[in-house]
């Protein structure tokens, strides 16, 4: 079994973050970009 986390970090700590996520353990990461927030 696994669990699925979504999150939103700011761009600027995504190089350090993933690396760091993937030495933790994680697998099938995805990236994606926020082109609109709608409040």
């Amino acid at each position: 079994g696994g669990f699925a986390v979504e999150s939103v970090v700011e761009k600027r700590t995504i190089n350090t973050l993933i690396p760091a996520l993937k030495d933790a353990g994680a697998s099938d990461l995805l990236e994606m970009p926020i082109s609109k927030i709608v409040a």
